[in-house]
């Protein structure tokens, strides 16, 4: 079974040449399950991406858009080849934004697979509503127990993996002697202002949820 994971960043729409792109990029890598998320919910969209897919064989479709949302108007989207079972409603429990958190369950020929398309909020422009993003998937995963559970998407966390140190959060700042530090602001390379405070709960929860 091959699963792609892929942030479209739909959250405006997307033209008919960018939807050709994306499913002859899935056609070409052949994938069984497709995870896609920023799906704008406003729109024509979500039909029109479910009849791209639908012609590169991945006829099986969910979608947790919720058009009607004031804000986070967009949502994620799950589909196979093999049936699918969305979850039941609530799932998320106290999720900020459940449509952020599309799951359901893949029926393939040799058992079922449950499947999470996330979306995490980044934490500077949402507080601590990233947070508790991740601590109801996490409560989700727990509750799942034994049953096999493949989680993907865009975590907007970490920045990168290093070796023997686990994820490194955009609040890390590498010094001089190779350390990692976490403190103070400063401007990122792409020019855009941050705070460590605002990263450290998350990359020491990111650790939590990997380890």
């Amino acid at each position: 079974m091959k699963i792609i994971t892929w942030n479209v960043r739909g959250v405006q729409g997307i033209g008919a040449a960018r939807l050709a792109q994306i499913g002859s990029v899935l056609d070409e890598e052949a994938a069984d399950v497709v995870l896609l998320q920023e799906v704008a919910a406003r729109g024509d969209l979500p039909a029109r991406l479910r009849e791209a897919l639908a012609q590169v064989g991945l006829r099986h479709f969910h979608y947790s858009g919720d058009p009607l949302a004031e804000r986070k108007p967009y949502g994620n989207v799950i589909a196979s080849r093999w049936p699918l079972r969305p979850a039941e409603a609530g799932w998320a429990g106290n999720a900020p934004w459940p449509q952020l958190l599309a799951r359901a369950t893949v029926v393939a020929d040799e058992g079922e697979l449950d499947v999470v398309s996330v979306h995490a909020p980044n934490g500077s422009a949402n507080g601590w509503a990233k947070i508790q993003t991740l601590e109801a998937l996490t409560a989700a995963v727990i509750e799942a127990k034994q049953t096999p559970l493949v989680a993907g998407g865009d975590f907007n966390e970490p920045v990168r993996w290093i070796a023997g140190e686990g994820p490194w959060s955009a609040a890390a700042r590498e010094q001089s002697d190779g350390s990692v530090a976490y403190e103070g602001d400063w401007t990122r390379k792409d020019s855009r202002a941050t705070t460590a405070a605002k990263h450290r709960a998350i990359w020491h929860f990111m650790s939590i949820c990997v380890y």
